[in-house]
């Protein structure tokens, strides 16, 4: 009948500290009385030892934050990555651009040499 009271205490506690959390739990009454019961037994072994209640109520109060926070490292990775590869790809462009101009103009020395050596080349 004591941790009735108790867990009755520590209910209208989290009423008065936390209103919006009860509200959203309390459309479905069973399960909020079920959630509470344990957590009120388990706060108070939890509090000695310094243990943490269990690991899904981490995720279920920071995993929204922590999957936005992943996605966007992810996205501002691939973002940074598509950026690069861009610029890359753009002076491996102007490298090979600069090179076949070099050549061109090689190529046209060598033609106008080959040309002066022999006048009967360039008649034709």
């Amino acid at each position: 009948m004591r941790a009735f009271a108790i867990s009755r205490a520590m209910r209208s506690s989290v009423l008065r500290q936390k209103p919006g959390l009860w509200q959203t739990r309390s459309l479905n009454p069973t399960r909020s009385l079920r959630q509470t019961a344990p957590q009120s037994t388990s706060s108070s072994s939890s509090s000695t030892n310094g243990a943490p209640e269990k690991p899904i109520n981490f995720y279920s109060t920071h995993g929204r934050a922590f999957f936005k926070a992943i996605t966007l490292a992810f996205l501002t990775y691939q973002i940074a990555y598509w950026a690069w590869l861009t610029l890359e790809t753009e002076e491996i462009k102007d490298q090979k651009t600069r090179q076949i101009k070099s050549l061109e103009q090689e190529v046209r020395l060598l033609d106008e040499s080959r040309k002066s050596e022999n006048p009967s080349l360039g008649k034709s």
